[in-house]
């Protein structure tokens, strides 16, 4: 041991254990606290997040939507955009295209904005029969051709 300096006092290292402790006790709470979000949200023996549910919202269409041309000619444009996707994209596209057309009318008729019998034929038309599953029914009117033509428009 040195002597001590005048002027200089000694302090006491027995009065400092309690605060480190404390603050180790905090630093291990925050920590805790950091990563328990984490925790809860993982899958067991993933370690991944699980994503949160999304919200469903309906289409709820009005008297122009429910319009047999506005939906022939919706119809034959909503894939244009994905027209350069390969073969099995397409044909899931199609499919949500179809569902989602269906559910359309099917509203259009239950708000009597469209008469049953004029969704009965626009689903004869548009290839939406309910035993028809086949999603490259309507492949005609949905896709170009190969040759970078438009497709015809729908006829009334």
């Amino acid at each position: 041991m040195t002597p001590a300096t005048p002027g200089h006092r000694r302090r006491r290292r027995s009065s400092s254990w309690p605060r480190r402790l404390s603050l180790w006790l905090v630093a291990a709470g925050v920590t805790a606290l950091l990563h328990a979000p984490t925790v809860s949200l993982a899958a067991p023996g993933e370690g991944r997040a699980i994503p949160m549910p999304t919200r469903v919202e309906r289409f709820n269409p009005d008297q122009q939507v429910c319009q047999p041309q506005t939906i022939k000619a919706s119809f034959a444009s909503q894939l244009l955009p994905w027209a350069d996707q390969p073969p099995a994209v397409l044909n899931q596209l199609r499919r949500v295209q179809l569902e989602m057309t269906r559910s359309t009318l099917d509203r259009c008729v239950s708000k009597g904005l469209l008469q049953p019998s004029e969704a009965s034929q626009l689903e004869r038309e548009l290839g939406l029969q309910a035993g028809s599953g086949d999603a490259t029914a309507p492949a005609a009117t949905t896709a170009p051709a190969a040759s970078g033509a438009a497709p015809a428009p729908a006829v009334p």
